[in-house]
């Protein structure tokens, strides 16, 4: 059991990156109106809190426009608001990329990495027995954590 999370952190990573990373790739240029109407689309999906419809047009909208830091960024939402946080950190970075002065993407990478370390302070709590000093440590850090993000 335990080689197996780091074996699904990494093949996590590898995910993140391939979602993310299509700055690498030349997309198919869309037409002006059809980016118009897949932001509409996204916009709309995004307020109803549809996230697997607002990452499939955020997605769409991250290869049809990739220089574009809007999309990027609320993609970067979803996939925090998912709990997908290696991929939410992957787009926000890539919101940095295109403006490494963004101050809401370093916020919200800093926030989903604090997330994402609670997260793994709550298994070290499930994995630990109540006697155990690395218990008591993890639920007071997971306490703390949860004060800062919420």
């Amino acid at each position: 059991m335990r080689g197996l999370i780091p074996c699904l952190l990494v093949i996590s990573l590898l995910l993140a990156l391939g979602a993310c990373g299509q700055t690498q790739t030349r997309p198919e240029k869309l037409a002006p109106q059809d980016l118009a109407e897949i932001y509409r689309l996204a916009a709309a999906a995004y307020e109803a809190q549809d996230w697997a419809a607002s990452e499939r047009h955020y997605l769409d909208l991250t290869r049809g426009a990739p220089e574009e830091v809007e999309p990027w960024f609320k993609l970067g939402n979803v996939y925090a608001r998912t709990q997908r946080y290696d991929l939410a950190i992957a787009c926000y970075r890539e919101v940095l990329v295109r403006d490494s002065r963004d101050v809401k993407a370093w916020h919200n990478i800093a926030v989903t990495q604090l997330r994402e370390s609670g997260a793994s302070f709550l298994e070290l709590e499930m994995l630990t027995k109540e006697d155990d000093p690395l218990h008591e440590k993890s639920v007071r850090i997971q306490r703390a954590i949860d004060e800062l993000v919420n």
